[in-house]
């Protein structure tokens, strides 16, 4: 009886860790949000404050662009166990933004650069929403 007893307490405690392990982004995700996809969403962002200027800041831009496009690319093979179909949507969608915003400041476009951080914007709070546990 005590073995069973051991037994269930054990493997309620592995059903568990599991779930939770499912529900949290992984490390990676976490690394990736603040070493490049926060700095480079920036960088777009920034238009919506002040147009760029000089080429120097529509390189910025474009940099910021090239980078969460391949930050996309690597978001989408980090799909949590639930939500995968979703994940991976929204990771190629900020890819695709990032594409247009990309290409906006190389023809430094400001009103295409603006619409692409809008789309930019919304899909990363449409992630944030269904992914983020608060």
């Amino acid at each position: 009886m005590k073995t069973a007893i051991i037994g269930a307490i054990v493997g309620a405690t592995m059903l568990l860790t599991q779930f939770v392990l499912a529900q949290a982004p992984p490390p990676r995700v976490l690394g990736l949000m603040k070493a490049v996809i926060i700095p480079a969403s920036d960088a777009v962002f920034v238009v919506g404050k002040a147009p760029p200027k000089s080429e120097r800041e529509w390189a910025a831009v474009a940099s910021g662009a090239s980078r969460l496009v391949d930050a996309g690319k690597v978001l989408a093979n980090e799909a949590p166990l639930e939500g995968t179909a979703d994940w991976i949507r929204l990771a190629n969608a900020m890819a695709d933004a990032a594409a247009v915003a990309g290409k906006a400041a190389k023809e430094k476009n400001v009103d295409a650069a603006l619409d692409a951080g809008d789309v930019l914007y919304t899909t990363c709070e449409d992630c944030h929403r269904q992914f983020v546990k608060k």
